[in-house]
Formats: C-alpha cells, structure tokens, sequence
C-alpha cells in the first residue's frame, strides 16, 4: 500500500485519488480485505496523530487529517464485518479530538469485556 500511496501523493500531492478508487470499490471484496489488515495494524499509530503512520518519506503531518477523515466517512462501515469486532468502533473514534480518543477507546476495550 506504501508504494501506491507514495505514487499517488509525488504524483497528485494528495491521497485524495487512491482514496477516490478505495471509496469506489464494492464493498466485502478484497480491498475491504486488505484496507482491514491495514488499519489493524495502523489503529494505535493511528489513534495517536502518529505522522510516521505513513511512509517515512511522506509528509504525514499534512497527509494524516484526510486519512483520519477518509478513513472514518468510509472505512467504519467497511471494516463493520472484520474479525476484530472493535476496529469498526476504533476507527470512528478518529472523529474525535486527539485528547478524547484514548478516555474513549479504553472505554470502548473495557465495555467490550
């Protein structure tokens, strides 16, 4: 996924058109598959405002806010069937403030028992 974003930011100086090509794919296919083992893996980085989520060579300070906001429009519906019941809810918590999204995500694990 690096490569293509990089691609794609050298080329656009955006994640705007990949994202585009995401938001259009049909939904339960395999780049539901694969965006879902991406953000299992990225969640806690992503949580944070962790600018390093992207590639190292990416702006990710300017880049992340249309992640996190491409990500919650999109993904939190898309990710509702994943094997971690909690990455749906995880991920929309990306709408809120950095300071409220570790309270709520620990509030979240915990009510999930």
């Amino acid at each position: 996924m690096g490569a293509v974003w990089k691609l794609c930011v050298e080329s656009h100086g955006s994640l705007a058109p990949v994202l585009d090509v995401r938001a259009a794919a049909p939904r339960g296919g395999i780049e539901d598959a694969h965006l879902g083992d991406w953000v299992a893996y990225r969640i806690d980085e992503l949580l944070r405002d962790d600018p390093f989520v992207l590639p190292w060579d990416m702006d990710g300070e300017a880049l992340l806010p249309g992640l996190r906001a491409w990500l919650v429009e999109h993904a939190v519906e898309r990710l509702a069937g994943h094997a971690d019941p909690l990455l749906a809810p995880k991920v929309a918590l990306l709408a809120l403030a950095p300071e409220e999204r570790w309270a709520a995500c620990s509030e979240l694990v915990a009510s999930a028992g």
